[in-house]
């Protein structure tokens, strides 16, 4: 139900509201590949402080919503208490927020939850130990444009051009966060995912 107005023959409204889910269908016209340091490389964050990195300080902004990788090249503090602010857009378009671990263990990636279309700013909570760290994206994992609820609701997968050979209801999917888990992780490859959702948990 919406507010509505006729005029001219023309039906007017600012609000339509949907019951029920409808299909949708999310495409990646070509992957890129996994990477440890596609958005920051070998960045010394102990010489930078508590200083925020803004946009401008990203090499690139994700080619679509993954979630990202930080990685400690060299070991930051320790017991785990560095952690990165990180503030951009989900794949939905909503203003996101994560706090995501400096590991203390060389050599070692901690993965977000959210998936990140874009990132505003990183905010470094100390002073880490950290002098070397990369910042990179999981490529098995895609951040959805619109709510996903159960795997079930996934009608149909495409990888490459073919279509899957297991059920697509068998794809792993993070209804909290609105991802899926694909089954490819090549790069330059054309990904599809047909799904069904609710539109007006999207819209309101």
């Amino acid at each position: 139900m919406g507010r509505y107005s006729l005029k001219d023959g023309k039906v007017t409204a600012n609000k339509l509201a949907v019951s029920g889910k409808l299909p949708v269908q999310y495409v990646i016209p070509k992957t890129v590949a996994y990477s440890t340091a596609a958005l920051l490389s070998n960045e010394d964050i102990n010489a930078n402080g508590t200083t925020a990195y803004a946009k401008k300080d990203i090499l690139i902004q994700p080619a679509y919503a993954m979630p990202l990788l930080v990685t400690a090249n060299a070991a930051g503090t320790a017991a785990n208490t560095d952690a990165l602010t990180i503030v951009g857009v989900d794949g939905k378009g909503d203003v996101i927020s994560e706090s995501v671990i400096v590991s203390s263990t060389a050599k070692t990636s901690t993965q977000s939850n959210n998936a990140f279309a874009t990132i505003t700013s990183i905010t470094p909570n100390a002073v880490s130990a950290c002098t070397s760290l990369g910042l990179g994206y999981n490529n098995a994992e895609l951040g959805l444009p619109y709510p996903i609820a159960v795997n079930t609701d996934i009608i149909n997968y495409a990888y490459d051009g073919g279509y899957s050979t297991t059920a697509a209801s068998g794809l792993t999917i993070d209804a909290d966060y609105d991802t899926v888990t694909i089954l490819g992780t090549a790069a330059a490859k054309v990904v599809q995912v047909t799904y069904k959702t609710v539109l007006q948990e999207w819209g309101n």
